[in-house]
């Protein structure tokens, strides 16, 4: 997982936080803007400002990936404010008459490293429709139980899901890179690679959030793949068993994307 540092600025009306982490999407400066409201008491989130940081404002940072972001983020920044409310009460101020001085009052940076990987667990079930005569699948629903620990943001969360869910099923049915036999790219295209249109996203999902602390500062979990890996293993089993169940052929399915040709070839080598 590796870890991540954080560097608050106090003074001159702002509570100003430097992240490693850079956001690629994610509502980083919405999420942590939130969450360092919660742990520095309660302060203003008009009087904070969230930032990524780089390599001259930081002395350290990994970076977003791996649904990393949010869990050691937040650690980091529930670290921060300890230490910021410890050298405050030794200097006999209070966190708003810092921020409103007319000066920098405070600079404290935290390089937070975890001693454990955190997992953030998960179920998820699909219905899949399959048609024995154009060998083509179609998702009808989709069912997701999660667990990230403490959401930050609850439309982000649904966001991240319902994205990476769509990405799982794409990944499945539609999308791949093709090569001919001498290893010439075949798809010179974003249309030839098989990306998902409006028409096929026509399923349900519902999803479903069991949330359950980590042993981490904040109790923050992942949620950046999960919708991506549940998605990828959900289809594909789901798909073998709506194939055999319309065919009455028991097949396994060995690579992505399941093409009707690659259907059609597997098909045919049963006999």
């Amino acid at each position: 997982m590796g870890g991540e540092g954080v560097k608050a600025v106090i003074g001159n009306g702002k509570l100003r936080l430097i992240i490693g982490s850079r956001p690629q999407g994610h509502a980083h400066v919405s999420a942590f803007t939130k969450y360092a409201s919660e742990v520095f008491g309660g302060v203003p989130e008009e009087l904070i400002e969230v930032v990524p940081g780089d390599t001259e404002t930081l002395n350290y940072g990994v970076g977003t990936f791996g649904s990393r972001s949010a869990t050691v983020v937040a650690a980091a920044i529930t670290e921060l404010a300890e230490r910021v409310a410890s050298r405050l009460s030794s200097m006999g101020l209070s966190l708003i008459d810092a921020i409103k001085s007319r000066d920098v009052i405070i600079e404290e940076e935290v390089d937070y490293k975890p001693s454990i990987a955190i997992l953030a667990p998960g179920a998820h079930v699909v219905v899949v429709d399959f048609d024995p005569e154009t060998l083509m699948a179609n998702v009808i629903n989709y069912y997701a139980a999660y667990n990230v620990g403490k959401p930050l943001l609850e439309e982000e969360v649904e966001a991240q899901l319902h994205g990476g869910i769509l990405q799982g099923i794409a990944q499945v049915l539609w999308e791949g890179a093709i090569y001919g036999d001498d290893g010439t790219p075949l798809h010179t295209t974003l249309a030839d690679y098989g990306l998902p249109s409006p028409p096929d996203v026509t399923y349900k999902v519902l999803t479903k959030g069991l949330n359950t602390p980590s042993i981490l500062p904040g109790g923050l979990r992942g949620i950046g793949e999960a919708g991506t890996t549940g998605a990828l293993a959900s289809v594909f089993l789901a798909l073998e068993k709506a194939i055999r169940a319309k065919t009455g052929i028991r097949i396994k399915l060995n690579r992505t994307p399941v093409t009707p040709s690659y259907l059609h070839s597997l098909i045919n080598n049963q006999f």
